[in-house]
């Protein structure tokens, strides 16, 4: 079965089966590592190896992006290489990774998408791929996202703790030949006391060797290795956290961004040569101002929770790592040759996953919102019953749409022809045939 034909509501089932859902959240995600064995030709409809080297061997080096795609062979650091040096790569026991390959790949992309949505995370979702040679691997780190590998040809022997080396880091750690932790993006000069991570002992790993069909979880944080005895390739879906202080920088920046008085600098004050630096009292007047503001603000959210509700929808729908060709995506540029007409059918172009909800925006006016990839479309409360069916169609005759408001309300169509065409302009629907 193709990922395209693959039915795209059951994308997390599919990986987790037999174990529900409910029970991987509850009980394993950011909680502990999972190990779940899988039948050889589970992830088939995914990806396959034939469909590894038939991207490697299509790919060319405008299509990627920055380090996209890099190779180690000393199981410590790697370095950016091109296409053509991926066969050669692994033929000498290197180790290849396509960083997000999703952003090249549709079925990958609409699968995270798909992940991301039925999880409501609103972090970021996505999928790296690994191809190893023969005794190639990756020696102990931890990463600060979660990770999910899934076992797609070969086998690959994984070392890991039951108990992360940090929780929710805000970087890499690998430990070095000389057992000591390296830190990505810091260096050791930079780690605050609360990341330094201490070095794990023999004691603490255990060990699984994956066969395809395999899948094997970890929390952000989790000590591993790799080490592959012959051939493997594995997808890695990964989960990239957002931390809380973004989520409410956000709320606040949507509540207060029409104020001029957030817009603006802090006031400005001249420095006083050999004297200590301090905040003049005009600052700190301007501070305490801006901060009773927003502790009244987050105070009430927990009474009128539209705000966070119109954030949290944003962050579920907008995937930062997309595709590079927006073509994958949304499909042709939108074209209207003609009047929009009763009898014209159109069809959900965008080919991601998309929301909808009904909130107070700031000046006290319910709207309902669709939510789709990084933009958001605010209509009148009205059209509610509207997007409540669209959601449910892939294609429909555009008069129809009137009929859509429920038992007691029909759709003015020049009024409903309007919101067609927001929706058509904004890549969301497209005429199923253009005469």
């Amino acid at each position: 079965m193709e990922t395209n034909e693959f039915d795209l509501a059951l994308a997390l089932l599919s990986l987790l089966d037999p174990v529900s859902p409910s029970d991987f959240v509850e009980k394993y995600f950011d909680r502990e590592p999972f190990f779940l064995e899988g039948r050889p030709d589970k992830f088939d409809f995914l990806f396959q190896d034939k469909d590894f080297w038939s991207l490697v061997d299509n790919l060319s080096a405008d299509q990627l992006g920055p380090k996209q795609l890099r190779a180690t062979k000393n199981r410590l650091s790697f370095r950016s290489i091109r296409p053509d040096e991926v066969r050669p790569m692994v033929d000498q026991g290197g180790t290849i990774c396509v960083t997000d390959i999703h952003r090249v790949h549709a079925g990958l992309w609409k699968f995270a998408e798909a992940i991301k949505h039925q999880l409501s995370y609103t972090g970021i979702v996505g999928f790296n791929c690994y191809c190893s040679g023969k005794e190639s691997g990756l020696d102990v780190h931890f990463d600060q996202r979660a990770a999910t590998t899934l076992q797609i040809s070969g086998e690959k022997t994984w070392k890991y703790s039951n108990q992360p080396g940090v929780s929710y880091p805000r970087q890499n750690v690998i430990i070095l030949k000389n057992k000591k932790p390296h830190y990505f993006t810091t260096g050791d000069s930079g780690v605050e006391e609360w990341e330094r991570a201490k070095t794990p002992s023999d004691a603490e790993f255990r060990e699984v060797t994956l066969k395809p069909g395999d899948l094997l979880f970890f929390p952000a944080g989790t000590w591993h290795a790799a080490l592959s005895s012959e051939h493997s390739l594995a997808l890695n879906l990964y989960f990239e956290h957002t931390e809380c202080s973004t989520f409410v920088e956000r709320v606040v920046r949507e509540k207060f961004l029409p104020d001029e008085e957030w817009r603006k600098e802090f006031p400005m004050q001249l420095a006083q040569h050999h004297s200590p630096a301090k905040i003049s009292s005009e600052v700190l007047q301007h501070m305490e101002s801006r901060l009773k503001e927003g502790a009244t603000f987050l105070k009430m959210l927990s009474t009128t929770p539209d705000s966070l509700n119109h954030i949290w929808n944003q962050m579920i729908s907008d995937n930062i790592r997309s595709f590079i060709d927006p073509k994958q995506i949304h499909g042709p540029k939108p074209i209207i040759t003609k009047e929009l007409e009763p009898e014209n059918r159109l069809i959900v172009a965008y080919r991601g996953r998309h929301r909808y909800s009904c909130r107070k925006n700031r000046w006290g006016q319910f709207l309902v919102s669709l939510y789709f990839g990084p933009k958001v479309i605010n209509f009148p409360e009205e059209y509610y019953s509207f997007l409540a069916r669209l959601s449910k169609v892939k294609s429909f005759r555009a008069g129809d749409c009137t009929m859509w408001g429920g038992d007691k309300m029909e759709y003015d169509w020049d009024d409903m022809k309007n919101i067609l065409a927001i929706l058509i302009k904004n890549y969301f629907l497209q005429f199923e045939k253009l005469s």
